[in-house]
């Protein structure tokens, strides 16, 4: 879900997900995160 919608923390994303994604407190963790919402603009 992260790489399509172009989550801004894919590599992150992906890193939790193969080392916490085969417990299911850690995939859905995942799941969710990949599901925020992602920060407008730059940092000022």
């Amino acid at each position: 879900l992260a790489l399509a919608r172009g989550h801004h923390n894919f590599f992150l994303l992906a890193i939790v997900n193969l080392s916490l994604g085969w417990t299911v407190i850690g995939w859905v963790g995942a799941l969710f995160w990949s599901l925020t919402k992602q920060p407008r603009g730059g940092k000022s």
